[in-house]
């Protein structure tokens, strides 16, 4: 059974590594833009952690094939792997419902989920199965700190994991950031999409050395055992430190105030809201009192674990790998992505019309190295990026969307590779003549 992992970003590869260990040649295929930073950090961290991976061009390339393909979630790009190919979600943390639950699960032949919160929301997708927490520590899992013990033995060590984007206590938290190093011992696990840079107050603490500051390429499991308490927002990493059993106290940034207090009274909030009916938080102005009343008088949550995690304390990556193998022997051979991908390769190679992909991201450079290795190579990209224009991507050139007009159905055909400004494609190519389904076609 050929085992691969689909990545696109390092924190991806620190959170399926245990699992891609269960197989002695199962290796990691990066998923992201080789132009782009992200494909050269993957590769970097992949060597310094002695994984097997390759882009996935280079994996087309070489026309291998994969059984089952594991990701965190679901990206366009993977249609290239196929119709054969099983794909199985490993869940990757907990919060922002919204997301984790969507519609895009329904791609997926197997999910693997967290525990029964999260089953009972993914079974409507997929088949489903409650396994725990992939990076759970299982039987080594050290001993917990009792509440108001330091770790190291001087002063608490309090790690604070922000998530990112308009959700994030950073743009609070960075003003407050010298009045805690005064305090306690800060570790800051920045969210993998953040930029630290951004932040001049946490910058310049890390670089005094006032604050230990972590990228993505850190595990936060490898930071829980060490820490006192965890401080947090609307992060993943709340669920991640319940499971250590960790002393936990949130922040309310002002940005999200106003919705919180909305939706605290609410059956139907979202999880990292409902945490705050059990959970100390504070605006970051009061944030030094909750965290010394939090250290002597640690938040009661452990009930609620049985809620959110199946098999605590067991090796769940074994049991992924016994539960994938079991279901790949029934597997019908047949993923459910089959009907588009024969869709997408028979409009391709229908004739020998110039092939324009309407998108140079992700999904649509996976497209391009795909139709290379089936012989097709008469492909040429639009994209709306500026920086883009002008430049190649392995022989294709990328031209601003202004050359649509100069587009004819006698000498192209489009494929429009790209959510955003997917409807402006579709009116402009209609507009100039190109009939769906025989001179375009859309893939969302």
């Amino acid at each position: 059974m050929k085992v691969v992992f689909a990545v696109s970003t390092v924190f991806h590869i620190e959170h399926l590594k245990r699992i891609y260990r269960q197989w002695d040649k199962a290796e990691f295929l990066l998923f992201s833009a080789k132009d782009r930073d992200a494909a050269g950090q993957m590769a970097a961290h992949l060597e310094r952690t002695g994984c097997r991976g390759r882009h996935i061009a280079d994996f087309l390339a070489s026309k291998d094939r994969a059984d089952v393909m594991f990701s965190v979630y679901w990206q366009p790009a993977f249609l290239v792997m196929g119709p054969e190919t099983m794909h199985v979600r490993i869940m990757y943390g907990y919060a922002k419902d919204e997301w984790n639950y969507a519609d895009w699960n329904g791609n997926y032949d197997l999910i693997f989920a967290y525990g029964p919160y999260a089953e009972e929301r993914l079974k409507r997708h997929a088949p489903c199965i409650s396994v725990g927490h992939p990076r759970d520590p299982g039987p080594d899992r050290a001993p917990v700190h009792p509440g108001g013990k330091p770790a190291g033995g001087g002063r608490p060590v309090l790690l604070y994991c922000p998530t990112y984007g308009e959700m994030s206590s950073l743009p609070d938290m960075d003003r407050m950031l010298p009045a805690l190093a005064e305090r306690f011992e800060v570790v800051v696990k920045l969210h993998h999409a953040s930029q630290a840079d951004h932040y001049p107050c946490l910058t310049r603490l890390a670089a005094e050395s006032r604050i230990r500051l972590c990228d993505q390429s850190v595990d936060l499991f490898g930071l829980l055992p060490a820490c006192d308490l965890v401080v947090s927002d609307h992060s993943g990493a709340i669920f991640d430190a319940m499971l250590m059993e960790k002393p936990i106290v949130l922040v309310d940034s002002k940005a999200m105030k106003g919705r919180i207090q909305a939706e605290l009274g609410l059956d139907a909030a979202s999880l990292d809201i409902k945490v705050r009916r059990m959970l100390p938080h504070f605006e970051a102005e009061d944030l030094v009192d909750g965290i010394r009343h939090a250290l002597k008088h640690p938040p009661a949550y452990g009930p609620f674990l049985d809620t959110l995690y199946a098999g605590i304390g067991t090796d769940v990556p074994g049991r992924i790998r016994d539960e994938t193998t079991a279901r790949f022997r029934r597997f019908s051979g047949a993923n459910r992505q089959r009907e588009l991908f024969e869709r997408l390769v028979r409009f391709v190679e229908q004739d020998g019309r110039e092939l324009v992909i309407l998108g140079a991201g992700d999904f649509g450079q996976a497209v391009m190295q795909l139709c290379k290795t089936r012989g097709f190579g008469r492909i040429r990209f639009i994209d709306g990026d500026p920086a883009k224009h002008g430049r190649e991507i392995e022989g294709s050139p990328v031209d601003p969307p202004g050359r649509m007009d100069g587009l004819a159905p006698s000498k192209q055909k489009c494929l429009v590779a790209t959510v955003g400004g997917a409807s402006s494609y579709e009116e402009r190519l209609k507009r100039i003549g190109f009939v769906s389904g025989r001179d375009y076609i859309k893939v969302f």
